[in-house]
């Protein structure tokens, strides 16, 4: 095999990396969008089980994740782990949606119940 063309595919790989990372930036700072985004979701009636402080609290993670990221971007922009925090970031987010909605979502049927709790 010729070595000669293994430096290229590494390279080729870096390369490729840091344009994945600047897509992903991309996406990161476009989910900043989707607190304000159930926020109007909230105000028309169509999530009436989301609070506007899970609005906040998901523009603020989003905001504070995607500027992390953007500086390892800008530190260390071939790294793989520059990747995989966008990746994993993306994730979490999704993650706490989910959760904070269920939060929310158990609050209203213990309050309709009549069941109190601490």
């Amino acid at each position: 095999m010729d070595k000669s063309i293994v430096p290229e595919y590494e390279q080729f790989l870096l390369n490729n990396r840091v344009s994945v990372n600047k897509y992903l930036n991309i996406m990161l700072w476009l989910f900043v969008l989707t607190g304000p985004a159930i926020a109007i979701g909230v105000h028309s009636g169509t999530f009436p089980d989301i609070t506007y402080m899970t609005c906040i609290v998901i523009t603020v993670v989003v905001t504070t994740l995607s500027l992390i990221h953007r500086i390892m971007l800008i530190k260390i922009p071939k790294a793989a782990v520059t990747c995989l925090f966008a990746l994993v970031s993306l994730v979490d987010d999704l993650e706490h949606m989910a959760d904070q909605d269920m939060y929310n979502v158990k609050e209203k049927y213990y309050e309709a119940k009549g069941i109190k709790r601490r």
